[in-house]
């Protein structure tokens, strides 16, 4: 478990850098084929979520073992049912697998006419903004990492490290992006060829995210195992 989490926190980078370089090459075509709703990526983000909300849970229940203490278990029960509701999200919960109708209710304020929060005309519009405040606050935790662990030692297990920089910078740097393209655009339009090409940045923010909560959770269920060492820097 411990090498799988390393391989995917560490490739959670160089995937949004993959996909920034397939959008200059000009395969947007491409991309959008293989980031399509319920495509290939779209269910490996959502399988890597479920399973993050099931370690997560697991090790928050591993209370004979002293190593996670009760802080941690309530931050990874709290990221359990984050994880859990995102990926419920993503597959709209579950309407387009059992062909359920949306509520007119919400079908008329929802952008897609879909089942889901995030598509609620009044959340849509910042959307991107929660890249921004997971790749800021990341890094504000990396940096007072210290500092946090001497007055809550018991989180240590779950702080970022410096190994996480990389992608916490480049995920904030893709909802900043989009962000700033609305505000000098003012809104999507069909023309606004930048616009869509850095939308498009988010689905590959997205996996990434996913990629490193997989991790996140993983190593943090590896970490309150009985007979494993105790991690000296976190969970890099």
């Amino acid at each position: 478990m411990r090498l799988l989490c390393g391989i995917l926190l560490h490739a959670a980078a160089p995937v949004i850098l993959f996909g920034a370089a397939g959008i200059q090459l000009s395969q947007e075509d491409r991309l959008r084929r293989l980031l399509q709703e319920d495509g290939l990526v779209e269910w490996a983000e959502v399988l890597m979520l479920f399973a993050a909300a099931g370690f997560a849970v697991v090790a928050a229940r591993r209370r004979r073992v002293p190593r996670l203490k009760r802080p941690a278990r309530r931050l990874l029960i709290l990221g359990a049912l984050f994880f859990g509701l995102v990926a419920l999200e993503e597959i709209s919960w579950g309407q387009r697998l059992f062909g359920f109708a949306t509520p007119s209710g919400m079908a008329e304020r929802n952008v897609q006419g879909e089942f889901t929060l995030h598509n609620l005309e009044f959340v849509h519009r910042f959307r991107h903004m929660p890249f921004v405040l997971w790749g800021v606050g990341g890094l504000v935790l990396v940096a007072q990492r210290s500092q946090i662990a001497a007055r809550s030692p018991g989180l240590m297990p779950l702080l970022p490290t410096r190994g996480w920089v990389p992608v916490l910078v480049l995920v904030a740097a893709v909802g900043a992006t989009i962000e700033y393209g609305f505000l000098v655009y003012g809104q999507e339009s069909a023309v606004d060829i930048d616009l869509r090409r850095h939308r498009l940045m988010t689905e590959f923010a997205e996996l990434a995210v996913a990629m490193v909560a997989f991790a996140w959770a993983g190593r943090a269920m590896d970490h309150g195992r009985a007979g494993v060492p105790e991690a000296a820097g976190g969970l890099e």
